[in-house]
């Protein structure tokens, strides 16, 4: 049985297991775990969003937010896991279309998470949320 979702432990836990990444990606995922609340229209999670809505991956590192990677290897399970969470917590309190874009984008990188309890609490809140959203 699971827990239930504590995205705030959840977050310092990412957030502390990836501030010393060697892989760019990563300490961007760790930058944006510690600004709260998370701009859900901001730059670096607009442009992860994307990356992950067009190749279904995230890669290691980028040049400058160009169109391509830098490092043709994928970020770790943790780093997805910590996508999934930004997103799904980008995805809380705004449009709807971009709501559900945030949301397809977690569900994405929760597809690239291996089996955790973490995995399977917020896989629940992310499904409970876009629920919760229906008209």
């Amino acid at each position: 049985m699971v827990g239930p979702f504590e995205p705030g432990k959840m977050r310092e836990a990412l957030q502390f297991g990836l501030a010393d990444s060697g892989f760019p990606v990563e300490r961007d995922a760790a930058a944006l775990l510690s600004e709260s609340p998370l701009p859900a229209e901001g730059e670096t999670i607009l442009f992860y969003g994307r990356k992950v809505e067009l190749t279904k991956k995230l890669q290691r590192a980028y040049a400058e937010r160009g169109p391509g990677p830098t490092d043709p290897d994928e970020i770790s399970s943790l780093g997805y896991l910590a996508f999934a969470l930004l997103f799904h917590e980008a995805s809380l309190g705004i449009s709807r279309g971009l709501s559900l874009k945030f949301s397809n984008s977690a569900f994405r990188c929760l597809e690239k998470v291996e089996a955790s309890p973490g995995k399977v609490a917020l896989q629940g809140a992310i499904e409970a949320a876009v629920l919760l959203e229906q008209p």
